[in-house]
Formats: structure tokens, sequence, C-alpha cells
């Protein structure tokens, strides 16, 4: 005979940031796509996509979690660190988040760079 049970989940610890660091970590990429030209130089715009990749990401995660006080971490790391590559991307994101509760975070934590 098959039953029905109702389990209750495990509590999951989620580290989380305050909705102004997030909105700073939002404006910061904000201007860095202002500041973009595009170029013919392939490394230039490589730079530009991946910027504007970054910007569209941060700003679905943002909004998804506008209404809330406190922002999973990874809701915002995960749409920058989609977007990065190689050790010299590093400095992305230790640009975006400078300033910020995120300042504290390793990029080596969260992904493999390549040289």
């Amino acid at each position: 005979m098959l039953q029905t049970i109702t389990k209750q989940p495990a509590a999951v610890r989620v580290q989380v940031c305050t909705n102004d660091s997030a909105f700073s970590v939002l404006e910061k990429a904000q201007s860095l796509v202002a500041e973009c030209v595009l170029e013919q130089d392939p490394t230039a715009s490589r730079y530009f996509a991946q910027v504007g990749r970054i910007y569209a990401g941060l700003v679905e995660a943002y909004y998804t979690h506008a209404e809330q006080d406190l922002i999973p971490v990874s809701a915002i790391t995960d749409p920058i660190v989609a977007e990065l590559e190689y050790v010299e991307d590093a400095g992305l994101f230790a640009e975006l988040v400078a300033g910020t509760d995120l300042a504290v975070i390793n990029i080596d934590d969260l992904v493999y760079l390549s040289n």
C-alpha cells in the first residue's frame, strides 16, 4: 500500500547581503556600461559585451529580490562570475564589489579563471 507523508525540509543556510550592497554593485555595473565605447578592437569589444551581460544579469537578479531587505549573495555573484573567464577578469569582480559587503569574497572561491 502506498502512503503519502509530509516531511519538513531541512533548514538551509544562505549567505545574504543587504539590499543596499546589491544596489551598489548594480550601480557600479551601470557606470561601467556607460563608460564603455564600442570599438572595432576585439579585446575592447569583448569587455563591452562582458560588462553588458553582467549588468543585464544583475538587473534581473536585483529586481527579482528588490522588495527584500536581504538578498542571497549568489544572486549577485552568479551573474558576474558567469562572465569571467581569464585571470585578468578578476579585477572586474573586485571593481564591482569594492566598498560593499561582498568585497570580502575571494573570487577564487567562486570560479576557476584560466590564464
